[in-house]
């Protein structure tokens, strides 16, 4: 049976646990220790500093060190189009209706982020429980609908 989501077990996080383990395993080989690593390791220690005291220090500053951390990160190629369309939202909720809106606003943003983790958890626990009783996990309806007509145009048949 084919798995719920092929990127989850052979991309980023499948990387990451063999990178994890091998090093826990093995230790860290004496040819990845170079001048080099350490030099981008420093700068980038030091960057994130950089970033943590600018937003310590000036109230307005847009960068947060978590950002940068988090850029190169497995979910940022999945979640970054919403994380701009929350701050566009908010700065746009500030600059319009300013703080009164922002809280005014406050339960409907919560209510749309939990409705999406609960549509999500959803999806995902019948996805996990379909796998578990043994029936092929479907993809979308499109998906499945786009196969189909493929199938049909390969086999000589058109459309009139």
């Amino acid at each position: 049976m084919p798995p719920l989501n092929k990127e989850v077990v052979e991309g980023q996080p499948y990387w990451t646990m063999n990178h994890t383990l091998r090093t826990h395993t093995e230790g860290l080989k004496k040819e990845s220790l170079t001048w080099e690593s350490a030099a981008r390791t420093t700068a980038s220690a030091f960057f994130t500093g950089l970033l943590a005291f600018l937003q310590l220090t000036y109230n307005a500053w847009p960068l947060h060190p978590i950002g940068f951390l988090m850029v190169f990160s497995f979910s940022m190629k999945r979640i970054w189009f919403s994380i701009f369309l929350g701050w566009l939202m908010k700065a746009l909720v500030i600059r319009l209706g300013g703080s009164r809106l922002l809280q005014a606003a406050r339960p409907v943003v919560l209510g749309l982020i939990l409705g999406d983790v609960l549509a999500s958890g959803g999806f995902g626990l019948v996805a996990i429980l379909l796998n578990l009783l043994g029936i092929e996990y479907q993809n979308h309806p499109f998906y499945a609908r786009q196969s189909v007509l493929n199938g049909y145009v390969r086999s000589g048949n058109t459309f009139s």
